[in-house]
């Protein structure tokens, strides 16, 4: 079979053999190396829709969205928990934004994520050295992301709150050290589900809590029946003044046509995906 390469567009939905891709297997070892280090620990990283606990999910919606014939991937460290589609996610992000590259070889990045505060994703990047700011209005993750920074001295600093009051919050004298400008922005399937009036509030205050050249790094539901559940139109729905897309502006989003989420209940109404988009601040 003749090995995958990398795509030269990144703002793409999600395909499996993905994470077949080299590069983009070494961002998933990277992940997993974190998760490993944090169980042997005795620490805890949030699971792929947010619980912090081992317990067997129940939920009939997050277990039917995975869809009747998933199929884990077979050298995946915690595929109970981080299924192969979360996985791609952070993978995919953590390769393109250039993150994972950045190790010893460059001043650590000042990042912001937009929830997600104990993820294996932005747990990762603290691990590798970076800066990271994370606002999150989950307390019981808040804690737990506390609790793992006190423990490893990651570089991590949750806020708490929602993302619609995102300067307010990141302009706030308690936060000064850890307050604008940012390299990168990051959010893995969290800005989507905030509703329109915190996008928007995201989409106003960007530009001024980014530097020149700082990028924005996100994924996202695409083409999820539920209306309120998805992002159908990247480019336009996260045109951003004083961003472009990257790395090349004027490239169109690619949809692969690949689904493999099930929508419940209504199975009726097929399949949907993720998606990957990335841009960076006009000079």
């Amino acid at each position: 079979m003749k090995e995958r390469t990398l795509p030269k567009n990144p703002n793409t939905t999600m395909h499996r053999s993905d994470l077949e891709i080299p590069e983009i297997r070494v961002a998933a070892d990277a992940i997993q190396t974190t998760q490993k280090l944090l169980k042997e620990q005795g620490l805890k990283y949030s699971h792929w829709c947010g619980q912090l606990d081992d317990k067997p999910l129940t939920n009939g919606s997050t277990v039917a969205n995975k869809g009747p014939d998933y199929q884990p991937m077979p050298w995946a460290f915690d595929d109970d928990n981080i299924p192969w589609f979360t996985l791609w996610e952070y993978s995919w992000l953590l390769h393109w934004s250039g993150l994972s590259r950045l190790e010893s070889k460059s001043p650590k990045q000042r990042i912001l994520s937009l929830g997600g505060s104990s993820s294996s994703f932005e747990l990762t990047l603290a691990r590798l050295g970076h800066h990271v700011t994370i606002v999150e209005q989950r307390p019981y993750t808040v804690k737990n992301t506390r609790e793992v920074a006190a423990a490893t001295g990651w570089d991590i600093h949750v806020i708490e709150g929602g993302i619609a009051g995102i300067s307010s919050l990141l302009m706030n004298e308690a936060h000064q050290e850890h307050g604008p400008p940012y390299d990168f922005m990051v959010s893995s399937s969290v800005l989507f589900l905030a509703g329109e009036a915190a996008q928007a509030a995201v989409r106003r205050d960007l530009a001024r809590l980014m530097l020149p050249g700082g990028r924005v790094c996100i994924t996202f539901d695409y083409g999820n029946p539920n209306p309120k559940r998805t992002i159908d139109d990247p480019m336009a729905q996260f045109k951003l003044d004083g961003f472009k897309v990257w790395p090349h502006h004027g490239m169109k989003y690619r949809d692969n046509k690949k689904r493999y989420h099930f929508f419940y209940p209504d199975p009726d109404k097929g399949f949907y995906t993720a998606g990957a988009l990335f841009l960076i601040k006009k000079a």
